[in-house]
């Protein structure tokens, strides 16, 4: 249940903050004024809003976990890290040996995780800020990329799914770029900042 309310707590706010936000920077950039798109807004059901929203955001938020770890993986291997695992979810592709297996888990707290083995070299030199910061870095480009697609759309209904997709990559921006411990597990940021310390 507390999970429940948690989302519904994501979705509402992700959901205004997105509508406020495009009306804001789309009056800016076309001219038109904030009640001309709300007027198109309001031109869609509720119940077609809300449907559209909820599957638009559970959507983007599996696309933003798998770019997410996908970043992590792009920004170790070059970085000289070697392949471990990567699991989306409860599925994870594991090196076994010389081979890649299949394998289901799960971690408490996470959506996904990739996992790298660091380089051959001594402690103090090896890159950890761009392997750690890898997947927020992806989020952040792909929200910045469905924000300038959100800003130039005439669908009421494609802004609101252009928004929903951009705005769970900040809702994982937001959780995984802040340094904070999840259910005593540091996030990316934490792990960063924690890293670079002992390395300096």
């Amino acid at each position: 249940m507390k999970k429940v309310i948690r989302f519904l707590i994501i979705f509402c706010v992700s959901l205004v903050g997105g509508l406020c936000i495009g009306f804001a920077v789309g009056s800016l950039i076309t001219g038109k004024s904030i009640g001309e798109a709300v007027g198109k807004l309001l031109d869609i059901s509720l119940v077609e809003t809300v449907v559209v929203s909820i599957a638009a955001f559970v959507l983007g938020s599996v696309l933003q976990v798998i770019a997410h770890e996908a970043g992590h993986l792009a920004a170790g291997l070059m970085t000289g890290y070697r392949f471990l695992s990567f699991r989306i979810f409860n599925i994870a592709v594991v090196r076994d040996g010389g081979r890649l297996r299949t394998r289901r888990f799960s971690l408490a707290g996470t959506m996904g995780q990739c996992l790298l083995l660091p380089p051959d070299e001594p402690a103090e030199t090896v890159p950890t800020t761009l392997y750690n910061l890898g997947g927020v870095i992806v989020n952040l480009i792909l929200s910045l990329a469905f924000g300038l697609q959100l800003i130039v759309c005439d669908s009421p209904l494609l802004a609101i799914v252009l928004a929903m997709l951009a705005l769970s990559g900040v809702y994982l921006i937001l959780l995984n770029g802040i340094p904070m411990c999840i259910g005593g597990i540091p996030n990316d940021g934490m792990n960063a900042l924690r890293l670079r310390r002992n390395v300096r």
